[in-house]
């Protein structure tokens, strides 16, 4: 008598079917992203590669869902039955300033746990906490104009790991970073995405931060190339 297991089937976060989005009407409208079918399975490690302008950071605010597609899905089928609202599963590292500027380091960690419930004290303490393990904790009590664009974005990457979503999209987050600090801050991210079981999705230029995940995908004039495998489908 013999006996089979089947394999395992990934929990699927987020998925994008045949999904374009373009900006303007007519003659001038412009497409950002063109016809991508992909899936982003619990665990994935994904780094997204391409030039300026190639449809990256749309793809990544779709995702997220901070914007809507002008035709196909995006759908969040294991985020829809968490516990957690989608907002509060899906953390998101913005390529460009994103702090409070009334709010000092911490506090700017510390705010989305506080919105979502938790204790002044519980968000104090997670954000000290995300704040050490990114090298910055010195910062904490400065404001966002008193310190560096580098040290601004590791604040903001601070903030998403406080808030351990399930699922962390980066938008270039190593852009202002020198290679060390870069390096640093990515481990860091890594690491703790495995502790608290979150996947990750980051776009990038830098062939060395790719480098780091284990699936690569490539976006040309709005398309996307995830290369062989299940997840492109």
């Amino acid at each position: 008598m013999t006996s089979s297991t089947a394999p395992a089937i990934a929990t699927v976060l987020v998925q994008c079917h045949n999904v374009f989005r373009s900006y303007g009407r007519g003659a001038s409208a412009i497409t950002a992203v063109s016809g991508i079918t992909c899936r982003i399975p619990a665990g994935a490690r994904i780094a997204v590669t391409g030039r300026s302008g190639s449809g990256k950071t749309t793809l990544l605010h779709m995702l997220a869902g901070l914007d809507v597609p002008t035709s196909g899905t995006v759908s969040w089928p294991a985020l829809t039955h968490m516990p957690r609202r989608r907002a509060e599963a899906v953390g998101v590292v913005f390529q460009g300033p994103s702090l409070m500027p009334a709010l000092d380091v911490a506090e700017n960690v510390a705010l989305p746990l506080l919105v979502r419930g938790s204790t002044a004290g519980e968000a104090r303490k997670r954000a000290a906490i995300a704040l050490d393990q990114l090298g910055i904790a010195e910062l904490a009590a400065k404001l966002p104009d008193d310190i560096s664009e580098g040290q601004a974005q590791r604040a903001a990457v601070a903030r998403v790991l406080a808030a351990r979503p399930a699922l962390i999209l980066a938008d270039e987050p190593t852009g202002r970073l020198d290679h060390d600090t870069a390096a640093q801050m990515l481990t860091v991210l890594l690491d703790t995405a495995e502790t608290i079981g979150a996947a990750v999705v980051l776009t990038t230029h830098d062939p060395a931060v790719a480098d780091m995940f284990a699936t690569r995908w490539t976006m040309r004039d709005g398309q996307l190339d995830t290369g062989p495998g299940e997840w492109s489908r």
